[in-house]
């Protein structure tokens, strides 16, 4: 008999191999917020910036989708947090933004910085985020499984 594997239904997700995906994902959102942070570097090109910077976004909300093998959840308090931290996400870029902008007048050069900042909080957000949503679905999937298989 083969072993089990995640993508086989006799797979059950114990604390290493949870703890395992978990490290995995926060390490793609690291790695990502890093190349969105170098990306934000070059503030006079900004429409290739941003237009790389949503494209890259859109891989890590993939990446991490993958990793949780695109375990959705519908519960309606968790999708309304997902889109709190989308909100929360822009919120983040934002005030990191305009902080370095005010921090410019101050500070010679570091306004420079602002575009970078923003990107690498706001991705780093919504990447965290985004591994919480995807864990929680994950974690849902397999408790439904072992209800079904417990009383079923």
């Amino acid at each position: 008999m083969p072993p089990a594997t995640p993508e086989s239904s006799s797979w059950t997700p114990d604390a290493a191999g949870l703890a395992r995906r978990y490290h995995c994902a926060q390490g793609m959102v690291v790695d990502y917020a890093i190349g969105l942070a170098i990306v934000g570097m070059f503030p006079a090109f900004l429409t290739p910036v941003l237009v790389i910077a949503v494209v890259l976004l859109m891989k890590l909300l993939w990446d991490i989708a993958r990793n949780w093998q695109f375990s959705l959840t519908a519960n309606p308090i968790a999708i309304g947090g997902w889109v709190m931290n989308g909100l929360g996400a822009c919120a983040v870029a934002i005030l990191a933004w305009t902080t370095l902008v005010f921090l410019g007048a101050w500070l010679p050069m570091i306004d420079h910085y602002a575009l970078s900042a923003a990107l690498m909080s706001g991705g780093w957000t919504l990447g965290a985020g985004a591994n919480q949503f995807f864990m929680n679905g994950f974690l849902r999937r397999f408790r439904r499984q072992d209800a079904g298989l417990n009383h079923g």
